[in-house]
């Protein structure tokens, strides 16, 4: 597969809409009248710079419509907000719910955007007393956000983490408990769900957190990309030069191959 940069090769993403959904989703547009898959979750899902994301090898790989509902920029918040979006993964077979971070999500500290949850909207009362020395107006972003913070007193770090965490594993409770249990959880990322809370994505989630929401679900896949996946960088996505830096963060082809790989054999288990 060779280094894949081209502006006038950049990926048409087919955007399309579904039910009632504010979100824009990416294409092509899957029939919702017959029996089908549902995978929710961020950027990752949705499938940024690379041509065929782990829903659409799963379609070819279960021979069942596979519909992506990931949401590019989107977290819990974005998922549990869309009633419409709920209404689908509720008439699907199963759904696959990517594990996604907790800074993107709106707690007693901070709120984020409705959609765009990795957007950093407003400090609260506490997060002001809490960091006074912070201007708040320099952050859009929650991950600038928690680096400058977690640059300051530890302990004040530390609670905000904590209470992060609290509320992810509630929302998660909520969303698993909103589609009736039909969910597998995904977890895919450089690395295993570790011991403790570490500033990469999903950023701050745990094995133990994992735990106390999996018992609700039909189960969690982990996937750890393998060495040859993390050395790919860039090299078989499409991206205009301006992305570079982006595209660099992302999952290349064959991290999303390997996933669909994982996922296959309990997804055929349980639609049996």
């Amino acid at each position: 597969m060779h280094q894949t940069n081209w502006a006038e090769t950049a990926l048409d993403y087919r955007i399309c809409r579904y039910g009632s959904s504010r979100m824009l989703y990416r294409g092509p547009k899957r029939r919702l009248t017959e029996d089908y898959v549902a995978f929710i979750g961020g950027t990752e899902t949705y499938g940024k710079f690379v041509a065929t994301p782990y829903p659409a090898m799963m379609q070819d790989e279960l021979g069942k419509t596979c519909v992506n509902l990931g949401c590019n920029n989107g977290g819990l918040d974005a998922i549990l907000q869309d009633d419409s979006l709920l209404s689908i993964c509720n008439r699907a077979d199963i759904t696959v719910l990517q594990v996604m971070g907790a800074t993107d999500l709106s707690n007693r500290f901070y709120t984020v955007h409705p959609r765009r949850n990795d957007r950093f909207i407003q400090a609260s009362p506490l997060m002001e007393r809490l960091f006074p020395e912070l201007d708040f107006m320099e952050f859009n972003f929650t991950k600038h956000l928690l680096v400058r913070a977690k640059q300051r007193q530890s302990d004040r770090y530390d609670l905000m983490v904590k209470s992060l965490q609290e509320t992810w594993v509630m929302r998660m409770r909520q969303l698993i408990d909103r589609l009736n249990g039909r969910v597998v959880l995904l977890w895919m990322a450089d690395h295993l769900p570790p011991d403790t809370a570490i500033d990469v994505n999903p950023h701050l989630v745990t094995k133990r957190m994992i735990d106390m929401v999996k018992s609700r679900s039909l189960g969690c896949v982990s996937v750890g990309y393998s060495e040859e996946a993390r050395a790919m960088g860039t090299d078989g996505m499409y991206f205009l030069d301006y992305e570079q830096a982006a595209a660099s963060q992302m999952l290349g082809p064959l991290a999303h191959y390997e996933v669909s790989k994982a996922l296959g054999p309990i997804l055929r288990q349980h639609l049996r």
